[in-house]
């Protein structure tokens, strides 16, 4: 559900009274859009966001589940990377706006919020079919063609984003609201979370990737997201964490801190990874599933035809995608585009290369996995 929002008329009508979120949009022209998310509720999203949103490349997240073969345990486990995304975009902008509210001397500009939000919403335009299962698979191929370079979504997801900014012609509508070839670049720095140079500001680099202390929005969204569609409770809560977070000096650098009074929901973050983790990411029917069609995935690879008539070289393409440079890197990333959940089981299934046909155990581990799932799920 989606619809736009004149946010100058965003304003209670009866008691004609603004919120602070109202007055601060009010001073700003432009309509943003509302997406009704089923973990948020009905969220708004600025232009620039949407604009990025409405591209091939972003829409590509639509066909990319979250959770990988954990569907094949959970069946309500089939939400996608796209409303991840969305999720954490929201997330990025309502927590940096709080900290704005709070704290007035850190001098966060608007172009700061925007950038914070791209940021959330592109930090996974770079992840393969079945998500973090294309990082093992990625990891098995290497080790298979002995080579040591670490493949990791997040280079692509900088790479993918100049990609979708030229091919769609994005720079004006982005220069409309502040947005250059500046800002692009700090956006990426947020979403590869890199130690500033200027130590005043790296708390900005904390909301949406904090290696630091492990307590940024992208977490809090899949958390909350992957235990609402696997049916798990969950325990924290992200918003008495940004009620109560607060930006200090500390060593010459300024980092996001938290109340004392809020340790109890900061273990909470970590209790329910810590349940995501034993009860659904590491169980064992899920990583039985997953090494099985990361098998059929090894031994197919350069040997389907993808749907534009080319063979399939996944493990090719996205070392490329990541690594390349200039016009090898755009067609690189323009065939990485067409890595998705669908069309890489597709194209398995219904491979018209004779090395692939011929193959007994790939057409075996495709032909008995369902029956395997179901034996392994009685165990």
């Amino acid at each position: 559900m989606e619809r736009n929002l004149d946010t100058e008329n965003n304003d209670c009508k009866e008691c004609q009274c603004l919120s602070p979120r109202s007055k601060r949009l009010k001073s700003i022209s432009y309509s943003t859009k509302i997406f009704c998310d089923p973990v948020h509720g009905q969220i708004s999203l600025h232009p620039a966001c949407v604009a990025i949103i409405d591209t091939p490349q972003f829409q590509r997240l639509r066909s990319i589940k979250q959770t990988g073969f954990l569907e094949y345990v959970y069946p309500g486990a089939t939400h996608n990377r796209f409303s991840h995304s969305l999720g954490v975009c929201y997330l990025a902008g309502k927590f940096i706006q709080e900290l704005r509210d709070r704290q007035p001397e850190l001098l966060i500009s608007e172009t700061d919020v925007l950038c914070v939000e791209l940021a959330g919403l592109c930090h996974d335009l770079g992840h393969g079919p079945f998500s973090h299962s294309w990082e093992r698979f990625m990891q098995l191929s290497s080790l298979e063609r002995r080579v040591n370079t670490v493949w990791k979504h997040e280079v692509v997801s900088v790479n993918m984003l100049d990609y979708l900014i030229e091919d769609n012609n994005l720079f004006p509508v982005l220069n409309k609201y502040g947005i250059g070839s500046k800002e692009i670049s700090l956006v990426k720095d947020f979403i590869q979370g890199v130690q500033p140079e200027d130590g005043s500001k790296a708390f900005l680099y904390q909301i949406v990737n904090n290696d630091d202390s492990g307590l940024d929005v992208d977490k809090w969204d899949y958390f909350l997201r992957d235990c609402h569609y696997l049916g798990l409770p969950c325990s924290f809560e992200y918003e008495r964490l940004i009620q109560f977070a607060k930006v200090f000096i500390v060593d010459g650098k300024s980092q996001i801190c938290f109340r004392d009074k809020v340790l109890e929901s900061v273990y909470n973050v970590f209790r329910t990874r810590s349940n995501l983790h034993r009860l659904a990411y590491q169980h064992k029917v899920c990583m039985i599933t997953e090494r099985m069609f990361l098998d059929a995935f090894l031994i197919a690879d350069g040997k389907c035809t993808s749907p534009t008539g080319e063979i399939l070289n996944c493990w090719e393409w996205s070392m490329s995608a990541a690594f390349s440079h200039g016009k090898i890197l755009k067609k690189s990333l323009e065939n990485y585009c067409m890595l998705t959940d669908d069309a890489i089981l597709m194209c398995l299934k219904y491979s018209s290369q004779p090395d692939a046909k011929r193959h007994p155990r790939l057409l075996k581990l495709l032909k008995n996995a369902h029956q395997n799932l179901l034996d392994f799920i009685s165990i």
